[in-house]
């Protein structure tokens, strides 16, 4: 005859069995990407194609980042290097590049999103602040949705100036759009 504690501990290991697979595989979406991290430190490569993976039970864990690409709107009243004031309105579109930089720097969309901000902001203000208000890099073209649309060249010297230093921090910063309100 089979003894109770013999069926209890058969029990608890078929349970502790089914509980460790359940935390050792994690599904990655069409959508995300994942990093995997151990005692707080990176291991592993980073997880971009959908698909099933694995990891070591309970000591790694899954940091889960979305592929799509974020927007930020932001105004700005600048003064021209002749003092005049314009309002810029700038439009941002980011995404996550490298999320084991990402995770380093950020480990956070609210933290990445300010960063991304205070780079393009940053970009826009050296830029106008350069210029005179007269100068064909103000001069605007009308858009289908009646704004006035910045030259080009302004949204180019503004991506480009931002673009360096947000790559660095495996953001890659897709588009910037300026209009003047």
């Amino acid at each position: 005859m089979i003894n109770v504690k013999y069926i209890a501990l058969i029990a608890a290991l078929l349970a502790l069995i089914f509980i460790s697979y359940e935390n050792a595989g994690f599904i990655v979406d069409d959508d995300e990407m994942v990093v995997i991290t151990q005692f707080g430190k990176l291991v592993e490569e980073t997880h971009k194609v959908p698909g099933e993976y694995f990891k070591i039970p309970f000591i790694q864990k899954t940091h889960y980042f979305k592929k799509y690409i974020i927007l930020l709107e932001e105004t700005h009243e600048i003064p021209t290097l002749d003092k005049k004031f314009i309002t810029v309105k700038l439009k941002a579109q980011w995404r996550i590049n490298d999320p084991a930089a990402f995770y380093k720097n950020f480990n956070s969309s609210k933290l990445a999103k300010e960063f991304i901000s205070d780079e393009v902001g940053k970009a826009d203000r050296q830029i106008v602040t350069s210029h005179k208000s007269d100068e064909q890099i103000f001069h605007v073209v009308n858009s289908d949705s009646g704004n006035s649309v910045l030259y080009p060249y302004l949204e180019y010297e503004i991506k480009k100036m931002a673009a360096d230093e947000i790559s660095k921090t495996g953001l890659h910063l897709v588009h910037v759009g300026a209009e003047i309100i």
